[in-house]
């Protein structure tokens, strides 16, 4: 039934131009800078300082409005459509509903990571005299995989407030409000392992953090999260 909802989703995902705005949102910033860069007659020495200010730039702030309007999208769509009571008649529980619906909006988040990634190196072949090697492969991935974990725990919080309030304008105005914390923590005598919109940052920019506090600051935001949706799915009265 899981893998009948996620494939629910997915026709209907493939019918929206919201893949198009997935892929423009992931590749803006390493295509902005490749032409600035050639622009500038700009090359790198190393790929570590290619990767922390394409990664800095788009995670700090646009990115965390990206993952917000990506399951603003995907949620919210139910509502304004009307599609949530007949979403609701599937032979499968609401809670299953709301976790077939979660894991396609993972998974498209996901996209997001491999979009980036990919878009970075091809440029950073391009731009940066350091040949690029398997092992500096293997890092980013690892620190794309980290970040991606730490973004996943903050897609909860979204999916609640959508639910909630039935349209996609609040989540996103709490996304900007949270994206301008992390403007904040940069210049903070605050520890930025326990803000959970700066976590995705952490592994990416290699800044000096304890792992163990970051990944409990991110599991209590997704059990948190998680608790909240599903109780309100099993309670609410979607009919109205």
């Amino acid at each position: 039934m899981m893998i009948e909802l996620i494939r629910c989703e997915w026709l209907k995902f493939k019918r929206t131009p919201l893949l198009l705005y997935v892929f423009a949102g992931a590749v803006a910033f390493p295509l902005m800078n490749a032409l600035n860069w050639i622009r500038d007659g700009v090359r790198h020495d190393s790929w570590d300082a290619l990767l922390k200010t394409i990664d800095f730039q788009m995670f700090t702030f646009s990115g965390v409005l990206i993952f917000s309007i990506i399951a603003a999208s995907l949620y919210a769509k139910e509502f304004t459509d009307k599609t949530m009571n007949t979403l609701l008649t599937y032979p499968a529980s609401r809670r299953q509903v709301y976790i077939g619906k979660f894991l396609f909006v993972c998974i498209v988040a996901a996209l997001v990571y491999v979009f980036k990634t990919a878009t970075t190196l091809a440029v950073g072949v391009w731009l940066v005299d350091e040949t690029l090697t398997m092992g500096r492969v293997l890092t980013q991935l690892k620190a794309d995989g980290s970040s991606y974990l730490f973004q996943v725990a903050l897609l909860p919080m979204y999916t609640f407030l959508i639910s909630v309030f039935k349209n996609a304008t609040v989540p996103i105005v709490f996304a900007v409000i949270g994206a301008f914390g992390n403007i904040f923590v940069l210049n903070a005598p605050f520890p930025m392992q326990y803000y959970p919109f700066f976590c995705p940052l952490l592994p990416l920019n290699m800044v000096p953090y304890d792992p163990f506090y970051a990944f409990m600051t991110a599991f209590l935001v997704l059990a948190a999260g998680l608790y909240a949706n599903l109780l309100y799915y099993s309670r609410a009265d979607f009919h109205q």
